[in-house]
């Protein structure tokens, strides 16, 4: 069920250029881990090439390798 309190929305930028985002996806996994550590367990993100693609792939490696 949807909480507010529990949930996180990305979007951003669709062009991103390559040698930025290294730095944007150790970016994304720092803040989406201290976001589950702060009860965060929703996490949606938009459809479109570029920083929500990022964030998704940040997302489903933690999912995947720790925390979600």
């Amino acid at each position: 069920m949807y909480n507010q309190k529990h949930s996180c929305c990305f979007t951003g930028h669709r062009r991103i250029r390559k040698e930025n985002i290294p730095s944007i996806n150790a970016s994304l996994e720092s803040e989406i881990e201290k976001m589950v550590l702060n009860g965060v367990r929703h996490f949606y993100c938009g459809g479109a090439i570029g920083f929500d693609t990022l964030a998704e792939k940040a997302v489903f490696k933690l999912r995947k390798n720790i925390l979600i």
